[in-house]
């Protein structure tokens, strides 16, 4: 009977993170539903082992802890907020996502699910996206409910860094007809990043290759299809200023190219894009160094309460208060964690990223053995940093997916450790 207990609880866990990383860029509520078949089924099978197992914490896990205890004492220390406990319940639920993937058993076939259909949930999401877009009912492309256009690239990137593992693994055994498909969606995603022409994005899935390339420096196809994706992007972008007249195509295209002129990088002058950007990296920095509450911040998802005027500058800000009057983030992900969670709270997260960092490194792939799980923590990590450093915090649905993914390579190191040593750093 507990055998058949567990089953079926496996089954349900199964299900419930395949239908969540299906709808995750697609449906709002029904990921929540998805959320609650994941964390019932993960629940339900550790009461049906026999006898219950109970182990300590581990040290990532302790961190997991404290982290989730910095923001809970943030938010305690800056109560009432104006958004109640909505920074909680985001930290609390990526934690949560992050420590189910990670305790997981490790059940790599029932792993590839996972990966299809997150596939499957871009693969829907961007031609809904582009419909969207183009019959006015949004003004950028992006997913239907993974945020704004840099959120939504952002998602986008982390994808397609995903699908590359697919394509790299040969520990996994896909079939020749999984990695044809695979091929066309992550074509067909390379000219949905384009076409969303977030700067952020496609450099953050450059500089995931380029961390690459040490793994598969002697990689001749890794080097081909990295030439073949970006003359594919550069081919979109060209096409869409030569032979399509629509605006909003054209706008987003020219956006990738703002920040080049003849004597090298500059400020986006025309919309002022940068100068937007450049203003909140200002009013972030101020906000933690002068707003007297150094320690815990202001609170969790609590930046839109920052009092712009009662902050000092050594310029004027020039987009304030003209085109914002209230700041959402600091378009920085760790500028806003520093001015919402304080010292305590960058420090831990930063201890975070630096440890995911240092176990995909100790992990790295050796003896020509790639696995797609590695490739995509790596981009679940370096795709919402670099991205994140030029505009949205790590939140949202971009967010879920990186913990996700990270969560579940963590949790393969974890239990490879014994049998399987890692290499020295």
């Amino acid at each position: 009977m507990k055998a058949q207990t567990a089953s079926i609880a496996e089954r349900l866990e199964l299900f419930g993170l395949c239908a969540l990383a299906l709808v995750l860029p697609n449906l709002e509520s029904p990921k929540y539903f998805a959320l609650a078949l994941l964390v019932g089924g993960a629940f339900a099978g550790w009461i049906s082992r026999k006898p219950l197992q109970w182990k300590k914490p581990d040290a990532l896990e302790w961190l997991l802890i404290a982290m989730w205890g910095i923001t809970l004492a943030s938010t305690l220390a800056n109560w009432p907020l104006p958004n109640g406990t909505k920074g909680l319940r985001a930290q609390t639920l990526m934690l949560l996502l992050f420590w189910l993937m990670y305790r997981r058993q490790d059940r790599s076939f029932q792993a590839r699910w996972f990966l299809f259909a997150l596939i499957a949930g871009v693969v829907i999401g961007l031609p809904w996206g582009f419909w969207e877009w183009q019959t006015g009912i949004r003004s950028e492309f992006e997913f239907h409910s993974a945020g704004v256009v840099t959120q939504s690239a952002i998602y986008l990137g982390i994808s397609t860094v995903a699908m590359v593992g697919l394509l790299l693994d040969n520990v996994s055994g896909f079939t020749s007809k999984v990695r044809a498909a695979v091929s066309l969606c992550l074509l067909l995603s390379l000219a949905g990043l384009t076409l969303m022409g977030s700067r952020g994005a496609i450099l953050g899935v450059l500089f995931a290759v380029l961390a690459m390339s040490p793994v598969l420096f002697r990689h001749r196809k890794f080097w081909m299809a990295a030439a073949a994706s970006v003359l594919l992007m550069v081919t979109v972008a060209l096409g869409v200023l030569v032979a399509t007249d629509s605006y909003d195509l054209e706008r987003r295209i020219k956006h990738l190219s703002s920040n080049v002129g003849p004597n090298g990088l500059k400020l986006d002058e025309r919309d002022q894009n940068d100068y937007f950007r450049l203003d909140h990296w200002k009013v972030g920095y101020a906000q933690s160094t002068q707003g007297g509450r150094w320690l815990l911040g202001i609170g969790p998802s609590n930046f839109i309460s920052v009092k712009v005027d009662d902050l000092r500058f050594s310029s004027p800000l020039v987009t304030y208060p003209s085109i914002w009057q209230k700041p959402h983030h600091a378009h920085n992900l760790f500028l806003t964690k520093w001015a919402e969670e304080g010292v305590l709270g960058v420090s831990a997260f930063l201890l975070f990223l630096g440890w995911i960092l240092k176990e995909l490194i100790t992990w790295r792939p050796r003896q020509r053995i790639m696995s797609w799980s590695w490739v995509a923590a790596l981009g679940a990590l370096v795709v919402p940093v670099v991205a994140g450093s030029f505009n949205c915090s790590f939140a949202n649905e971009s967010a879920w997916l990186s913990m996700l993914l990270m969560g579940h390579a963590m949790g393969g190191f974890r239990q490879g450790r014994l049998a399987d040593p890692p290499l020295p750093v």
